[in-house]
């Protein structure tokens, strides 16, 4: 499966993320040109995957529209949820610390984005 897929370059890499590889899926110019299905392999392993994430396909706010995956703030939530966990552990650490100020402030412009769509009706609508 993996030779199909886009590899999504890990930056920074160190030995322990090398054994990891991350692919998506194909673009779609009907969706902004967004993709929407992303894979992560255990190098040593390409054919099979640890983890799939389905992002949401398709307007919510539209007739007809179904929910076929997560959105990007679901994501985020988790992100900070996980960092978050670390944090109140055995091992917090200042780098650790502004990785959950970071995604709590992409969690913010999220928000702002949504507000503002929301202001001109086309939240949830494949519209400008």
């Amino acid at each position: 499966m993996a030779d199909q897929l886009k590899e999504i370059r890990i930056p920074f890499p160190n030995p322990i993320q090398d054994r990891f590889q991350v692919f998506s899926g194909p673009e779609d110019p009907n969706a902004g040109g967004g993709r929407h299905t992303y894979y992560v392999f255990e190098r040593s392993d390409p054919a099979n995957y640890l983890a799939k994430i389905q992002f949401q396909h398709g307007a919510l706010n539209e007739p007809d529209s179904n929910v076929n995956g997560i959105l990007s703030t679901c994501l985020l939530a988790i992100l900070v949820d996980h960092f978050k966990s670390f944090q109140a552990g055995a091992y917090p650490s200042r780098e650790t610390a502004l990785m959950i100020t970071h995604l709590e402030e992409v969690q913010n412009w999220a928000a702002r984005r949504a507000d503002d769509r929301a202001s001109r009706d086309v939240h949830g609508k494949h519209e400008k």
